[in-house]
C-alpha cells in the first residue's frame, strides 16, 4: 500500500457512502481506508459495514466524540503507510484523486502538503449556488495548475490533502486543543517551518454539504470565532480595524433575520444574480461578522 486514507466522520450516515463509492472506482487501488466515527449517534456503523467486502484495507475505529483534530489525528495513529490522504466524510473525488496525491509527492518528495481544488454542489437552491459561485471566483486568483502559498495567500482544508507521515509527526498532527481551524493551522505551522504548502487545482472533489442561509451564517459565526481564538494562541496580530459609522448603519439596516429567512425561501429571484449575490454578500456580513450576536432563530 502506498497511501493511508484517513476520513473523520460524526452523523454521516447520510452522506458518507458517496465518498465510499467514488473510492471504489479510484484508478489507483493499493491504498488503505481508516474511517474514525467520532461519537455519532445515527446508523453511520452500519453505512460502513456495507463496505467492509468491497474495499480489502477498510478500518474503522468508533470513539467517543473527541471532535475533529483528535479524530484524524486517531486515523493517523494507526495509519501503515508513509503517506496520509485526508477527506470528508462529505466529499466525492474525482477517480484520480487517490493517484493524484500520490504522484504528486512523487515528484517533490521530501517534507511538503498539498490541498486539492474541491467545488459545491450545485443545482440544489440558489443559496448553494452562490456559495459555489463564491468558491469557484475565490479559485480564479489561482492561474497556475500548481501554487506555492505564503502567509498572504494560504488557505488550507483538509477536506482533499495529503501529507508524508513523517511531516505529519514532525507537525505533531493537529493541535487538539482546536475545536475548529485546525486545518488551516496545521498549514499555517508549516508555513512557519518554511515547510512547502502547495494548491493543486488538478486534484478535483466535490463538496456535497447542503446548506441554507441560515447554517451558512451559524457555521461563518462559528469559524469566525474559532479564528479569534487561534489567533491568541498562535500569538498572531488581531488587525482590528475601525469601522466607519455610515458602513456599520448600511450593515445593520441588513442585520435582520427577516433576510436569512426571504433568502432561504427564495424571495429574491428576481433580481439579476449579480445583484441577487450582492444582497447574500451584504447579508451574510452583517450577520456573521458586523452584528454576529444577533438572534437567527
Amino acid at each position: 500500500m502506498e497511501a493511508s486514507v484517513i476520513i473523520p466522520t460524526y452523523n454521516g450516515a447520510h452522506k458518507i457512502a458517496k465518498l465510499l463509492d467514488s473510492l471504489l472506482t479510484q484508478s489507483k487501488t493499493d491504498f488503505e481506508i481508516i474511517v474514525v466515527v467520532d461519537g455519532s449517534t445515527d446508523d453511520t456503523v452500519d453505512v460502513l459495514r456495507r463496505f467492509q467486502t468491497a474495499f480489502k484495507n477498510l478500518h474503522v475505529i468508533v470513539q467517543e466524540n473527541r471532535g475533529r483534530a483528535r479524530t484524524r489525528n486517531a486515523g493517523a495513529a494507526i495509519a501503515k503507510t508513509s503517506l496520509f490522504i485526508f477527506y470528508d466524510d462529505d466529499m466525492e473525488v474525482d477517480r484520480e484523486s487517490v493517484e493524484r496525491h500520490v504522484q504528486f509527492h512523487r515528484k517533490r518528495p521530501g517534507f511538503s502538503i498539498v490541498t486539492g481544488y474541491q467545488n459545491e454542489l450545485t443545482g440544489l437552491t440558489d443559496i448553494q449556488r452562490y456559495k459555489s459561485y463564491l468558491t469557484e471566483f475565490w479559485f480564479l486568483r489561482f492561474e497556475q495548475s500548481v501554487t506555492r502559498f505564503d502567509f498572504a495567500n494560504l488557505f488550507f482544508s483538509t477536506a482533499n490533502c495529503s501529507i508524508p507521515k513523517e511531516l505529519f509527526e514532525q507537525l505533531k498532527g493537529f493541535d487538539e486543543q482546536l475545536t475548529d481551524v485546525e486545518d488551516y493551522d496545521l498549514g499555517y505551522r508549516a508555513l512557519k517551518e518554511n515547510i512547502p504548502v502547495y494548491f493543486d487545482k488538478s486534484n478535483l472533489s466535490i463538496h456535497r454539504e447542503r446548506i441554507t442561509c441560515l447554517s451558512y451564517i451559524e457555521r461563518q459565526r462559528q469559524y469566525n470565532k474559532a479564528k479569534q481564538k487561534w489567533k491568541v494562541i498562535r500569538q498572531v496580530p488581531l488587525n482590528i480595524k475601525e469601522k466607519s459609522r455610515l458602513g456599520l448603519i448600511l450593515y445593520w439596516m441588513f442585520a435582520f433575520r427577516f433576510w436569512v429567512r426571504a433568502i432561504d425561501l427564495e424571495l429574491f429571484l428576481f433580481l439579476p444574480r449579480r445583484l441577487r449575490y450582492k444582497l447574500y454578500d451584504v447579508v451574510i456580513q452583517a450577520l456573521s461578522v458586523e452584528f454576529p450576536n444577533v438572534k437567527l432563530a
